[in-house]
Protein backbone atom coordinates (compact mmCIF):
# COMPACT_ATOMS: atom_id res chain seq x y z
CA UNK A 1 0.00 0.00 0.00
CA UNK A 2 0.88 3.66 0.14
CA UNK A 3 2.40 3.18 3.53
CA UNK A 4 4.52 0.21 2.39
CA UNK A 5 2.44 -2.44 4.12
CA UNK A 6 1.21 -5.59 2.32
CA UNK A 7 -2.40 -5.35 1.40
CA UNK A 8 -2.87 -8.58 -0.61
CA UNK A 9 -1.27 -11.86 -1.71
CA UNK A 10 -1.12 -13.18 -5.28
CA UNK A 11 -1.27 -16.94 -5.70
CA UNK A 12 -0.18 -18.52 -9.05
CA UNK A 13 -0.85 -22.16 -9.75
CA UNK A 14 2.19 -23.79 -11.49
CA UNK A 15 2.11 -27.50 -12.18
CA UNK A 16 5.10 -29.48 -10.81
CA UNK A 17 5.89 -30.82 -14.28
CA UNK A 18 6.58 -27.29 -15.51
CA UNK A 19 9.14 -26.76 -12.72
CA UNK A 20 10.87 -30.01 -13.57
CA UNK A 21 11.00 -29.16 -17.27
CA UNK A 22 12.43 -25.73 -16.52
CA UNK A 23 15.01 -27.25 -14.19
CA UNK A 24 16.06 -29.78 -16.86
CA UNK A 25 16.33 -27.06 -19.50
CA UNK A 26 18.44 -24.96 -17.12
CA UNK A 27 20.77 -27.90 -16.48
CA UNK A 28 21.13 -28.56 -20.20
CA UNK A 29 21.80 -24.89 -20.83
CA UNK A 30 24.49 -24.80 -18.11
CA UNK A 31 26.11 -27.97 -19.50
CA UNK A 32 26.08 -26.55 -23.01
CA UNK A 33 27.53 -23.28 -21.77
CA UNK A 34 30.29 -25.17 -19.96
CA UNK A 35 31.12 -27.16 -23.08
CA UNK A 36 31.17 -23.96 -25.12
CA UNK A 37 33.46 -22.25 -22.59
CA UNK A 38 35.81 -25.27 -22.57
CA UNK A 39 35.91 -25.39 -26.37
CA UNK A 40 36.59 -21.66 -26.51
CA UNK A 41 39.37 -22.01 -23.93
CA UNK A 42 40.98 -24.87 -25.88
CA UNK A 43 40.71 -22.87 -29.09
CA UNK A 44 42.36 -19.86 -27.45
CA UNK A 45 45.16 -22.04 -26.05
CA UNK A 46 45.79 -23.61 -29.47
CA UNK A 47 45.79 -20.23 -31.19
CA UNK A 48 48.11 -18.74 -28.58
CA UNK A 49 50.40 -21.75 -28.90
CA UNK A 50 50.47 -21.51 -32.71
CA UNK A 51 50.61 -17.75 -33.02
CA UNK A 52 52.69 -16.85 -29.98
CA UNK A 53 54.36 -19.64 -28.00
CA UNK A 54 55.63 -21.71 -30.95
CA UNK A 55 56.89 -18.65 -32.77
CA UNK A 56 58.62 -17.36 -29.65
CA UNK A 57 60.23 -20.77 -29.11
CA UNK A 58 61.34 -20.83 -32.74
CA UNK A 59 62.76 -17.33 -32.44
CA UNK A 60 64.58 -18.34 -29.27
CA UNK A 61 65.99 -21.46 -30.99
CA UNK A 62 67.19 -19.49 -34.02
CA UNK A 63 68.84 -16.89 -31.81
CA UNK A 64 70.49 -19.60 -29.72
CA UNK A 65 71.81 -21.29 -32.86
CA UNK A 66 73.16 -17.98 -34.15
CA UNK A 67 74.86 -17.26 -30.82
CA UNK A 68 76.46 -20.70 -30.79
CA UNK A 69 78.23 -20.01 -34.11
CA UNK A 70 81.59 -18.31 -33.87
CA UNK A 71 80.81 -16.17 -36.90
CA UNK A 72 77.19 -15.35 -35.91
CA UNK A 73 76.08 -16.73 -39.29
CA UNK A 74 72.46 -17.24 -38.34
CA UNK A 75 69.17 -16.23 -39.95
CA UNK A 76 65.75 -15.40 -38.55
CA UNK A 77 62.94 -16.97 -40.58
CA UNK A 78 59.90 -15.76 -38.63
CA UNK A 79 57.70 -13.39 -40.61
CA UNK A 80 54.23 -11.81 -40.30
CA UNK A 81 53.44 -8.23 -39.51
CA UNK A 82 52.72 -8.33 -35.81
CA UNK A 83 54.62 -7.70 -32.59
CA UNK A 84 56.49 -11.01 -32.76
CA UNK A 85 57.32 -10.37 -36.40
CA UNK A 86 58.68 -6.95 -35.43
CA UNK A 87 60.73 -8.58 -32.67
CA UNK A 88 62.09 -11.13 -35.16
CA UNK A 89 62.96 -8.37 -37.63
CA UNK A 90 64.82 -6.44 -34.93
CA UNK A 91 66.64 -9.62 -33.92
CA UNK A 92 67.68 -10.23 -37.53
CA UNK A 93 69.06 -6.70 -37.83
CA UNK A 94 70.88 -7.16 -34.53
CA UNK A 95 72.49 -10.37 -35.84
CA UNK A 96 73.69 -8.56 -38.95
CA UNK A 97 75.18 -5.75 -36.86
CA UNK A 98 76.88 -8.19 -34.48
CA UNK A 99 78.22 -10.23 -37.43
CA UNK A 100 79.65 -7.09 -39.02
CA UNK A 101 81.20 -5.90 -35.76
CA UNK A 102 82.61 -9.36 -35.05
CA UNK A 103 84.15 -9.49 -38.52
CA UNK A 104 85.66 -6.04 -38.05
CA UNK A 105 87.13 -7.03 -34.69
CA UNK A 106 88.49 -10.27 -36.16
CA UNK A 107 90.12 -8.31 -38.96
CA UNK A 108 91.67 -5.99 -36.38
CA UNK A 109 93.13 -8.92 -34.45
CA UNK A 110 94.70 -10.29 -37.67
CA UNK A 111 95.91 -7.02 -39.20
CA UNK A 112 98.96 -4.90 -38.50
CA UNK A 113 97.50 -1.45 -37.83
CA UNK A 114 100.53 0.47 -39.14
CA UNK A 115 100.96 -1.20 -42.54
CA UNK A 116 97.61 -2.87 -43.15
CA UNK A 117 99.36 -6.20 -43.78
CA UNK A 118 98.59 -9.39 -41.91
CA UNK A 119 100.11 -9.53 -38.43
CA UNK A 120 102.11 -12.27 -36.72
CA UNK A 121 99.03 -14.11 -35.51
CA UNK A 122 97.52 -14.24 -39.01
CA UNK A 123 100.87 -15.34 -40.42
CA UNK A 124 101.25 -18.18 -37.93
CA UNK A 125 97.72 -19.42 -38.61
CA UNK A 126 98.16 -19.29 -42.39
CA UNK A 127 101.60 -20.93 -42.28
CA UNK A 128 100.27 -23.85 -40.25
CA UNK A 129 97.27 -24.25 -42.56
CA UNK A 130 99.43 -24.00 -45.70
CA UNK A 131 101.79 -26.70 -44.45
CA UNK A 132 98.86 -29.00 -43.63
CA UNK A 133 97.51 -28.49 -47.13
CA UNK A 134 100.97 -28.94 -48.64
CA UNK A 135 101.36 -32.22 -46.80
CA UNK A 136 98.09 -33.47 -48.29
CA UNK A 137 98.58 -32.27 -51.88
CA UNK A 138 102.40 -32.16 -52.17
CA UNK A 139 102.05 -28.67 -53.69
CA UNK A 140 105.02 -26.31 -53.61
CA UNK A 141 105.25 -23.75 -50.85
CA UNK A 142 107.91 -21.10 -50.23
CA UNK A 143 108.58 -18.63 -47.44
CA UNK A 144 110.41 -15.32 -47.85
CA UNK A 145 111.64 -13.48 -44.77
CA UNK A 146 112.55 -9.78 -45.19
CA UNK A 147 114.39 -7.36 -42.95
CA UNK A 148 115.04 -3.64 -43.57
CA UNK A 149 118.77 -3.01 -43.54
CA UNK A 150 120.04 -0.92 -40.59
CA UNK A 151 116.52 0.13 -39.62
CA UNK A 152 117.55 1.09 -36.08
CA UNK A 153 120.00 3.59 -37.55
CA UNK A 154 117.19 4.95 -39.70
CA UNK A 155 114.95 5.50 -36.67
CA UNK A 156 117.81 7.05 -34.69
CA UNK A 157 118.68 9.47 -37.51
CA UNK A 158 115.26 10.41 -38.89
CA UNK A 159 112.90 9.67 -36.01
CA UNK A 160 110.17 7.11 -35.45
CA UNK A 161 107.50 8.93 -37.50
CA UNK A 162 109.81 8.70 -40.52
CA UNK A 163 110.43 5.07 -39.62
CA UNK A 164 106.68 4.42 -39.70
CA UNK A 165 106.51 5.98 -43.17
CA UNK A 166 109.37 3.73 -44.32
CA UNK A 167 107.60 0.64 -42.99
CA UNK A 168 104.46 1.57 -44.90
CA UNK A 169 106.52 2.08 -48.06
CA UNK A 170 108.04 -1.39 -47.77
CA UNK A 171 104.54 -2.82 -47.15
CA UNK A 172 103.35 -1.08 -50.31
CA UNK A 173 106.17 -2.70 -52.27
CA UNK A 174 105.05 -6.09 -51.01
CA UNK A 175 101.42 -5.48 -51.98
CA UNK A 176 102.41 -4.18 -55.40
CA UNK A 177 104.53 -7.24 -56.21
CA UNK A 178 102.64 -10.11 -54.55
CA UNK A 179 99.59 -10.96 -56.65
CA UNK A 180 98.86 -14.60 -55.79
CA UNK A 181 95.30 -15.02 -54.52
CA UNK A 182 96.47 -17.39 -51.78
CA UNK A 183 99.78 -15.68 -51.01
CA UNK A 184 100.18 -13.75 -47.77
CA UNK A 185 102.19 -10.63 -46.94
CA UNK A 186 102.72 -10.04 -43.24
CA UNK A 187 104.59 -7.76 -40.89
CA UNK A 188 105.92 -9.95 -38.12
CA UNK A 189 107.13 -7.11 -35.94
CA UNK A 190 109.56 -4.21 -36.02
CA UNK A 191 111.20 -4.10 -39.44
CA UNK A 192 110.66 -7.79 -40.17
CA UNK A 193 108.27 -8.89 -42.92
CA UNK A 194 107.30 -12.23 -44.46
CA UNK A 195 105.76 -13.42 -47.69
CA UNK A 196 104.16 -16.86 -47.79
CA UNK A 197 103.99 -18.04 -51.41
CA UNK A 198 101.53 -20.81 -52.13
CA UNK A 199 102.09 -23.06 -55.17
CA UNK A 200 105.50 -21.43 -55.67
CA UNK A 201 108.79 -23.28 -56.01
CA UNK A 202 112.39 -22.06 -55.60
CA UNK A 203 112.67 -20.26 -58.93
CA UNK A 204 109.37 -18.45 -58.54
CA UNK A 205 110.24 -17.47 -54.98
CA UNK A 206 113.63 -16.06 -56.03
CA UNK A 207 112.04 -14.09 -58.88
CA UNK A 208 109.44 -12.57 -56.58
CA UNK A 209 112.01 -11.79 -53.88
CA UNK A 210 114.25 -9.99 -56.37
CA UNK A 211 111.27 -8.03 -57.66
CA UNK A 212 110.43 -6.87 -54.12
CA UNK A 213 114.09 -6.05 -53.48
CA UNK A 214 114.26 -3.95 -56.64
CA UNK A 215 110.99 -2.17 -55.79
CA UNK A 216 112.30 -1.09 -52.38
CA UNK A 217 115.51 0.26 -53.94
CA UNK A 218 113.44 2.09 -56.55
CA UNK A 219 111.66 4.02 -53.77
CA UNK A 220 115.02 5.77 -53.16
CA UNK A 221 114.25 6.50 -49.50
CA UNK A 222 117.29 8.37 -48.20
CA UNK A 223 119.12 6.35 -45.56
CA UNK A 224 122.54 7.74 -44.77
CA UNK A 225 123.01 5.04 -42.15
CA UNK A 226 123.01 2.38 -44.88
CA UNK A 227 126.32 2.82 -46.73
CA UNK A 228 127.41 2.61 -49.46
CA UNK A 229 123.95 2.89 -51.02
CA UNK A 230 122.66 5.85 -49.04
CA UNK A 231 119.08 4.67 -49.63
CA UNK A 232 116.88 2.14 -47.91
CA UNK A 233 117.39 -1.51 -48.88
CA UNK A 234 116.24 -4.91 -47.65
CA UNK A 235 117.74 -8.33 -47.07
CA UNK A 236 115.81 -11.54 -47.65
CA UNK A 237 115.98 -15.22 -46.90
CA UNK A 238 114.02 -17.91 -48.77
CA UNK A 239 113.14 -21.44 -47.74
CA UNK A 240 110.97 -23.94 -49.63
CA UNK A 241 108.84 -26.48 -47.81
CA UNK A 242 110.11 -30.03 -47.62
CA UNK A 243 108.15 -33.20 -46.77
CA UNK A 244 107.61 -33.36 -43.02
CA UNK A 245 108.23 -29.66 -42.47
CA UNK A 246 106.54 -27.95 -39.53
CA UNK A 247 105.95 -24.22 -39.20
CA UNK A 248 108.94 -24.07 -36.88
CA UNK A 249 111.36 -25.87 -39.21
CA UNK A 250 110.37 -23.94 -42.33
CA UNK A 251 110.50 -20.63 -40.47
CA UNK A 252 113.89 -21.52 -38.97
CA UNK A 253 115.40 -22.25 -42.41
CA UNK A 254 114.06 -19.02 -43.92
CA UNK A 255 115.28 -17.08 -40.88
CA UNK A 256 118.72 -18.70 -41.17
CA UNK A 257 118.88 -17.65 -44.84
CA UNK A 258 117.89 -14.11 -43.83
CA UNK A 259 120.58 -14.06 -41.14
CA UNK A 260 123.13 -15.18 -43.72
CA UNK A 261 122.04 -12.35 -46.06
CA UNK A 262 122.39 -9.80 -43.25
CA UNK A 263 125.77 -11.21 -42.23
CA UNK A 264 127.11 -10.90 -45.80
CA UNK A 265 126.83 -7.13 -46.25
CA UNK A 266 123.01 -7.09 -46.51
CA UNK A 267 121.08 -5.77 -49.56
CA UNK A 268 120.59 -9.25 -51.02
CA UNK A 269 118.38 -12.32 -51.03
CA UNK A 270 119.69 -15.79 -50.14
Amino acid sequence: GVLGKPVAELHIRWPRISMELMRDELVRALVGLGVLIAAAAITVVVLVDRLVVRRLRRLSAELSEAMSRADWAGTITIGRRDEIGALADSSARLLVAVRQQTGALRDLTLTDTLTGLANRRAFDDRLAAALRSQGETAAELSLLMIDIDHFKRYNDRYGHPAGDVALREVARCLRDRVHGATDLCARLGGEEFAVLMDATGPQGAVTLARSIHAAVLARSLTHEGNPPLGVMSISGGIACALPGDTPETLYARADAALYEAKASERNRVI
